[in-house]
């Protein structure tokens, strides 16, 4: 074996010249394939440490993510269960979206542990070796002859995976953050607004006074507004957008929360959406939209995505009646159309 003094790479100079002399006829007595052996075994061990410092920092991202979701979670947490909850809506949708955003990341951090220690395992047989004159003319394989660091292949790929998943809910997380504090500005700025109606004064109004509101609120987002008198229509609201497009609203208004521990309110059923569909499809608008002060029944959410229809909640009409939003279902429907 001859050793190139010019190249870039020369041999470490040892003090102990015993040492010198074994390594020596060590390399002098290895062949090429050897030496060929020798680097590829060398560099899928590199790829293997590789893979685990991957896990390792992805780890370390979660541990940090979840650090910041709990603390989030302690400070918008109920207070002590003797005591009344003050929270506002929005400091408990905070709550409820880093209590979300916790619980999935302690699920995936629990799954990348176990993924790294897997492949530690398979980096320590590996290695295991290294330093030793092995007689294998083979790279290491496991017991049914697959090379080691084909087996680690499947674990670098959920490594890619898992990094992604964790980009989804961090992202999710900074929409919905970012969503309630444009909620919490519109909350701020309409306290001292004339023009802001709470969601007690609309549960007092009549059926006739809450349409009246609605459109109202129409008028207030730039709509022109027509009321109907077809058959069956006199309780909907006809409204063009600014950008052209056709909206029909149909009011429904319910009983709100009552008695001295407040009920929840009322739920808008599956029938009455049907009904109001009926009616809706001789005007054919490109937007039907069904408002209530009260709630909507899962069967009735599940009927209206079936038939594309629009649903603003008593929550939704808190942000638009009280807090002063523009109406969402214009922003969904323009960016739907571009």
């Amino acid at each position: 074996m001859i050793i190139d003094r010019a190249a870039g790479v020369t041999p470490t100079r040892f003090v102990d010249r015993g040492l010198r002399q074994e390594i020596g006829g060590l390399i002098g007595k290895a062949t090429r394939d050897d030496m060929l052996r020798a680097f590829l075994w060398v560099s899928e061990c590199q790829i293997a440490q590789e893979i685990c410092k991957g896990w390792e920092e992805h780890l370390c991202g979660l541990d940090r993510e979840l650090r910041d979701a709990d603390q989030r979670q302690a400070a918008t947490g109920r207070p002590h269960a003797w005591m009344a909850d003050s929270r506002d809506e929005i400091t408990k949708d905070c709550h409820r979206a880093s209590s979300s955003l916790a619980t999935e990341l302690k699920a995936e951090s629990a799954e990348a542990r176990q993924d790294h220690r897997e492949c530690t395992r398979m980096l320590y047989r590996l290695t295991a070796q290294l330093g030793q004159a092995s007689p294998k003319r083979v790279p290491l394989t496991d017991s049914s002859g697959t090379p080691l660091l084909d087996s680690l292949a499947p674990l670098r790929q959920q490594l890619v995976a898992a990094t992604e998943r964790m980009r989804a809910l961090l992202a999710r997380d900074r929409e919905e953050l970012h969503d309630l504090a444009v909620q919490e500005s519109h909350r701020r700025q309409s306290a001292s607004s004339s023009s802001s109606v709470s969601l007690n004064a609309i549960d007092s109004m009549s059926t006739s006074r809450f349409i009246n509101l609605v459109e109202k609120l129409l008028q207030r987002d730039g709509f022109q507004t027509a009321r109907l008198d077809s058959a069956g229509a006199e309780l909907l609201v006809s409204a063009t957008c600014p950008r052209g497009h056709s909206f029909l609203v149909s009011p429904h208004r319910v009983r709100g929360p009552h008695g001295w521990k407040p009920e929840p309110a009322e739920d808008v059923s599956t029938p009455s959406l049907h009904a109001a569909r009926l009616v809706a499809e001789h005007c054919e608008p490109d937007v039907f939209v069904v408002v209530t002060n009260g709630g909507v029944s899962a069967p009735a959410r599940r009927y209206a995505k079936e038939h594309d229809m629009c649903l603003l909640s008593r929550r939704d009409l808190r942000r638009w009646a009280e807090w002063e939003e523009p109406m969402e279902c214009v922003e969904e429907h323009e960016q739907g159309a571009a």
